[in-house]
C-alpha cells in the first residue's frame, strides 16, 4: 500500500496505479485516494506528505482536464458536422417535395390537355360528313 519513507512515515494518502488504460494515442494513469490516517510521528512530516500527495492529485486533475478539453473539441467538430448534415437532408427533402408538387401539377395539366384533346376530337367525329 504505502511506501516507507526516509523519515519513518508511511504514505497512505494517495496510491498511484500504473495499470494504464490506452485510449487511441493517450495513456491514462489512475490515482486512488486512501482514507488511512497519517502515520508520521511529526505534524511537519504529515504536512509534507500531504503537500506531495496534493501535488500528485493536482497533476492527475490537470491530465483529466486536458483529456476533457480534447473530448470537447472532438465533440464540437462532430456536432457541427451533424448539424450541417441535417441541414443538407432538410434541403434535399424540400427539393424532393417541390419536385413532387411540380410533378403532380404537370400530371394534372397533362390530364386536362388529354381531356381537351378528346373533346376536340370527339366534336369533329360527331359532325356529319359530306355537308
Amino acid at each position: 500500500m504505502g511506501q516507507q519513507q526516509s523519515n519513518g512515515c508511511q504514505a497512505h494518502v494517495l496510491e498511484r496505479s500504473d495499470s494504464a488504460v490506452s485510449t487511441n494515442d493517450t495513456k491514462t494513469t489512475g490515482i486512488k485516494l486512501s482514507n488511512s490516517a497519517p502515520t508520521c510521528l511529526t505534524p511537519e512530516a504529515d504536512l509534507e506528505q500531504m503537500v506531495k500527495d496534493l501535488d500528485a492529485f493536482e497533476m492527475a486533475v490537470t491530465k483529466v482536464k486536458d483529456h476533457l478539453s480534447k473530448i470537447d473539441a472532438f465533440l464540437e467538430g462532430s456536432i457541427d458536422a451533424m448539424i450541417d448534415g441535417v441541414g443538407e437532408v432538410r434541403k434535399l427533402h424540400d427539393e424532393v417535395k417541390s419536385l413532387d408538387t411540380k410533378d403532380k401539377a404537370f400530371q394534372k395539366l397533362q390530364k386536362q390537355a388529354e381531356m381537351f384533346e378528346r373533346s376536340a376530337l370527339g366534336g369533329r367525329d360527331e359532325r356529319p360528313t359530306g355537308q
